[in-house]
């Protein structure tokens, strides 16, 4: 075996695929340049009612046939299509069976080759520390940085490319039977001091748990809030997600977060104090969390034009 074969990274990777083998390919290409010892490929199944979907399905999978480093290769393909949803946290549970933390990555996520060492150096330097519970690879800020060191301290979780360990994800709940007791005892203050953000979070949660409507990530975030857990975010952007258009889950529209330029992250400077930085979790939620009600229609309507298309 060769230098240029032998794993680079030592973390377990997951990749999550459905149906786009370009993009596929694109994040492919890095993970290659990453050489994981271990990857664990999860794709979905086509679905029964929508031409094409066979074939697409097939060019996604033939992509890994192109794994040539020293690799212990883990497949989850079914043959039939299962719900997106369902399909994430069941995914992630798979995963989590086998490993005790790793380093997560979308078919549309493309990230920074820095992001690798990145993920790997924090959740060997957290992994006893319980309120640590997840580390994001994307950067929401648009320049400003926060604080001194390489990362700084978030309630916000995003799944651009993150990693976690299975200490964490045990406290995934699909079911967010909590919720009535995190109501009563308003946990919410705890990740939030807003007035207005408490009020939307509490109303997105509601209609997470009644079922109104059902988003895998944000019970995630549901899941870590609820047990006062704290999430990584680097201070340069690591991933691009290249996912939007109309053949997109939920990225229909491009905004000022999708495709953004990635960058090296360099040598972690750590913070001095694990301490949320309230004014990036505000910036936050006034740039990416909370749309006007122009936004939202705009978006209901291409939602709408994209499933008749499809």
């Amino acid at each position: 075996m060769t230098t240029k074969n032998k794993p680079l990274c030592h973390t377990p990777v997951l990749l999550m695929l459905f149906n786009r083998p370009e993009t596929t390919q694109a994040v492919f290409d890095k993970v290659r340049e990453a050489r994981p010892a271990k990857l664990f490929v999860a794709a979905n199944g086509p679905r029964p009612d929508v031409p094409g979907d066979v074939e697409l399905c097939k060019a996604v999978r033939k992509i890994f046939d192109g794994v040539d480093w020293e690799c212990e290769l883990h497949t989850n393909f079914p043959e039939k299509n299962i719900n997106m949803h369902v399909r994430w946290y069941t995914t992630l549970d798979w995963f989590f069976e086998s490993v005790d933390d790793g380093i997560i990555l979308e078919d549309d996520c493309v990230p920074d080759l820095s992001f690798f060492p990145y993920c790997t150096l924090l959740l060997e330097k957290y992994k006893n520390d319980p309120k640590i519970m997840h580390i994001n690879g994307s950067n929401f800020q648009f320049g400003n940085k926060r604080g001194d060191a390489s990362y700084y301290f978030s309630k916000f979780s995003h799944v651009w490319g993150w990693a976690t360990w299975k200490r964490a994800w045990k406290k995934y709940d699909h079911s967010m039977s909590s919720f009535p007791q995190f109501k009563k005892d308003g946990v919410i203050d705890s990740a939030v001091t807003n007035r207005t953000q408490k009020a939307h979070w509490m109303k997105f949660f509601e209609g997470l748990y009644s079922g109104a409507y059902n988003t895998c990530d944000a019970k995630w975030l549901y899941a870590i809030w609820a047990n006062n857990g704290l999430c990584i975010t680097p201070n340069v952007n690591m991933i691009s997600n290249i996912g939007y258009g109309l053949d997109a889950g939920h990225t229909v529209l491009k905004d000022k977060s999708m495709g953004q330029e990635v960058h090296d992250v360099g040598t972690l400077v750590h913070p001095i104090a694990v301490v949320i930085d309230r004014n990036a979790d505000d910036f936050t939620f006034k740039k990416i969390v909370k749309k006007t009600f122009f936004q939202k229609a705009l978006y209901r309507t291409v939602r709408q034009i994209s499933k008749m298309i499809r």
